[in-house]
């Protein structure tokens, strides 16, 4: 894609500025190294299962986020409206109960093909592993929220 935007769109791109490069500079460092860092971070202290579900919200934390920075509008008497509270607070209500209920334990039937010898790296601090998969979601919201805030700025 670099050749067709490069040759198409040459005249049309801005000048690289000081404050674009930090703009970009803020935009990689929050969405892809902070996030991902922490993200991964959070993967030796939690289980997978809460990650997994933890990660669902970041489509309700960037609306919740956005409706907090007025860059959303929320009318409760039209049904758009009324359909994105409602989606937010079933996702919300979703991972809550994917988080907190602790069902029977699942055994596998046959033995596992692979076996991995040795300990395990995984060290268990759930309250250090929930904070930094909490933070990673919200970095990851701001992310995309910082990112329509660079495209209004370059129209």
């Amino acid at each position: 894609m670099l050749p067709f935007a490069y040759c198409l769109e040459r005249k049309d791109r801005p000048k690289l500025t000081f404050a674009l490069f930090l703009e970009l500079f803020v935009l990689s460092f929050l969405g892809i190294g902070l996030t991902l860092n922490m993200y991964y971070a959070s993967l030796r202290y939690t289980s997978p299962t809460f990650i997994a579900s933890m990660i669902n919200t970041i489509a309700s934390l960037t609306f919740v986020i956005a409706v907090l920075l007025k860059l959303e509008v929320l009318d409760y008497r039209n049904p758009h409206g009324l359909a994105k509270v409602w989606g937010t607070v079933i996702s919300l209500a979703g991972v809550m109960t994917m988080t907190l209920y602790q069902g029977p334990i699942l055994r596998n039937l046959w033995s596992p093909l692979i076996h991995i010898q040795g300990k395990s790296p995984i060290h268990e601090n759930w309250l250090k592993g929930s904070i930094l998969t909490v933070a990673s979601c919200i970095t990851w919201s701001l992310w995309y929220i910082m990112q329509v805030f660079n495209s209004y700025s370059e129209v």
